[in-house]
Parts: C-alpha cells; structure tokens; sequence
C-alpha cells in the first residue's frame, strides 16, 4: 500500500510509511552505494540481464590499430560495404577523411556532400572500411570541381 515503506521494486526507490527489512526484501547492505569500482561491477553482475541493453555484446565499429594511432573503421562479420580486394593502395577511410578535411584547399567543401561521396566510395577489404585510390581521386575531383 501507499502508506507501507518498501522500496519500488521496478525503480529501486524508496516508499513512503514504515516497514521492516522481511516486507522490503532487502537487507542494509544491498541498499548501500557500492563504494568501489569492482563493487559495482558486482552489484551490475548480480542483477543478471538488463531489459534495456541487448544480451548479445556486438563489435566495435571502430577498433585501434598498430599501423593507425586513431583506429580504423571495423567492416568484417555483416557489413553492407561493398568488397574489395586488400591491397596496399587502398587507403583507410578515417586516414582519407583527416587528410581531406584537414587540407586548406577543402576547408570550406560541404561536409554532407562529402559524406554522400564517401559513403558511396568506401568498400570493405574484409577487415576494414577504405577508399580504393580511383575512389579517392574521383572524390579529390569532385570537391576541385
């Protein structure tokens, strides 16, 4: 009822009233602030699946890379890029994408157009997303233009 303390089972929140730790169900010690990290962890660990996050854990869509500080952008597994052979001229989408934005003759290049045109250029090589050099200097041709 209203006027009985106890804790809302779905929001954990406390009820108005006076109650006893058997109407609860919940001793002192599981109503504390977790005062650790770990001890969090273990209190998210205890409550088993949450309702609101999905139960499979997915991939990263950007993962980091030995041979690029800033990581790449992920495509293996489903990917709806188009594939592409791996070859040493393709170039990492995110690499293109700084050298193209951070380029003075580009500053003032729509943005959203250069999305579209990268979008529409970036193939997976199996592993990650990157531009094959015609796509690049079709891309370089159009902003020039």
């Amino acid at each position: 009822s209203p006027s009985s303390q106890g804790s809302d089972a779905m929001f954990g929140t406390p009820r108005d009233g006076s109650s006893s730790e058997s109407e609860t169900g919940h001793d002192d010690k599981q109503n504390q602030c977790p005062k650790s990290k770990q001890e969090v962890v273990n209190h998210i660990n205890g409550q088993g699946m949450s309702p609101f996050a999905p139960a499979v854990a997915h991939t990263p869509y950007l993962k980091k890379d030995a041979m690029s500080p800033f990581g790449v952008v992920a495509c293996q597994g489903t990917s709806s890029f188009p594939k592409t052979q791996k070859n040493d001229q393709n170039i990492e989408v995110l690499s293109a994408w700084r050298k193209i934005t951070s380029n003075p003759n580009f500053k003032d290049c729509d943005i959203n157009e250069l999305c579209t045109e990268f979008s529409n250029k970036a193939r997976c090589d199996g592993s990650k997303v990157v531009l094959e050099p015609s796509g690049v200097n079709s891309i370089l041709s159009h902003l020039s233009s």
